[in-house]
């Protein structure tokens, strides 16, 4: 289970890590294609905007399936930025409820860039990881792709300052108002409409663009509008609560496919569409999938039993720390970027024995890379992908059966922190389930 935090808590590391993950995707570029990852995730936000065929209407904002589409796609960036560092999960801005102290420390160089303050047009990022000039935090620079620029130049812009001092704001009480309005027809325009749209205007630049997902804020400004979601959820479960008027048109009712996870049924015509990736006619997605956040994988570090009760850590008298998970991930296929999940380790002390089990039903268990992380980010890879066509991978690692956990246990490493298994399937045509797997480990 993927924990997504309040951004004001993370630690420098894992401030490091979120934000080499969203460079190395502005830098990587599929086979075939000469648009990189993220670009083609801008892309798309700009291209359901504009759709023909079943849909005819915008199929993300301003209508019921803003939420449901929002979640799906801050999904896949997630598992796309997981692909890079299986570590990572997106931050929600806990805008609203959090204090104006946690809103500033966000907008320095070590994080998310300060507000614009040069260029030509007087409100480019100039220093820090999204500064289009290459420096010390990113040797790569970060330039707008030409055809994704609502603004002039390939720099990435924002408004000079970011007002938070003033009305509309947004404030705990504005937003504890709509926490608990009683009916999804009055909880989504409300949240969409005053507190999402006035943080893409404060932010301005290429934030009030539908081509906002330039600017990286956005993957933490809708984990802040999905984190909202997901608590008015608690007080309002079941698909019952998803639209009940039926309103918004084709896309945006419970069993409805959402462009572009949609076989094909509507198109863009957005002068994007040489920009977005194919997605199979079998990778369909409605709003009735994306309504339980935790069937998804993840879940808020501020919302009861997160992590999960799926983990459970107990240190025998032995001196045995022992750690186990049974989060049952379905494995997608042919994805490298594959499913994760973790083990919480309170017990302090350096590792000095090391023992891995895991429980994998899968049809063909050549495909599978199975690649153990621990506190620190050092990896061991369990299983790698082989011509093995045994079914399912039953089995327990230790240093004896793996050069990379003989490895772990020289090198001084930690064990208190986030354990994590990254499991993945390399190929087509065969899928599976990562069951259970467990933890025992000795310190000295």
């Amino acid at each position: 289970m993927n924990i997504r935090k309040n951004a004001a808590s993370l630690l420098p590391q894992e401030w490091q890590r979120l934000l080499r993950a969203f460079i190395s995707l502005k830098h990587t570029f599929p086979a075939g294609s000469n648009v990189s990852i993220y670009d083609q995730f801008v892309a798309i936000h700009q291209a359901v905007t504009r759709l023909t065929g079943a849909q005819t209407v915008d199929g993300a904002h301003r209508r019921p399936a803003f939420l449901p589409w929002h979640r799906e796609y801050l999904k896949r960036m997630e598992q796309a930025l997981q692909s890079v560092d299986p570590q990572v999960t997106i931050p929600y801005w806990n805008w609203g409820l959090g204090s104006d102290a946690e809103t500033i420390q966000l907008f320095n160089d070590a994080r998310m860039g300060p507000m614009g303050s040069g260029g030509a047009s007087g409100r480019e990022i100039m220093s820090g990881y999204f500064a289009l000039a290459p420096n010390a935090f990113n040797p790569l620079g970060w330039s707008i792709h030409p055809a994704l620029r609502p603004l002039a130049g390939p720099g990435m812009q924002r408004n000079a300052f970011l007002d938070i001092s003033s009305a509309p704001w947004p404030i705990d009480t504005g937003i504890n108002s709509i926490l608990i309005l009683p009916d999804y027809d009055l909880f989504r325009p409300a949240l969409e409409q005053p507190p999402h749209n006035i943080i893409h205007g404060r932010m301005g630049g290429h934030m009030a663009a539908m081509t906002s997902p330039n600017d990286p804020i956005f993957f933490l400004h809708h984990a802040q509008v999905d984190h909202l979601w997901a608590r008015w959820q608690r007080t309002h479960p079941g698909s019952d609560n998803y639209n009940p008027l039926r309103r918004g048109g084709r896309g945006h009712q419970l069993l409805d496919n959402m462009w572009p996870w949609a076989a094909g049924a509507s198109q863009t015509t957005a002068n994007v569409g040489a920009l977005l990736p194919s997605f199979p006619a079998t990778d369909t997605v409605r709003p009735v999938d994306v309504l339980d956040h935790r069937d998804l994988g993840y879940c808020y570090d501020d919302e009861p039993n997160c992590p999960c009760p799926d983990t459970v850590v107990v240190q025998p008298p032995s001196g045995v720390i022992h750690g186990e998970a049974t989060p049952g991930l379905n494995i997608p296929d042919n994805q490298p970027q594959g499913v994760v999940s973790n083990i919480q380790i309170a017990a302090t002390g350096n590792l000095s024995g090391i023992s891995v089990g895991v429980d994998i039903t899968h049809t063909y268990r050549g495909d599978l890379r199975v690649t153990l992380i621990a506190p620190s980010g050092v990896t061991a890879e369990l299983q790698s992908p082989q011509n093995d066509p045994t079914p399912n991978l039953q089995r327990t690692f230790n240093p004896a059966s793996s050069t990379d956990l003989a490895n772990f246990v020289q090198g001084q490493i930690g064990v208190q922190g986030q354990w994590t298994l990254h499991v993945s399937d390399n190929f087509n045509r065969d899928t599976g389930q990562l069951n259970s797997w467990s933890l025992d480990l000795n310190t000295s």
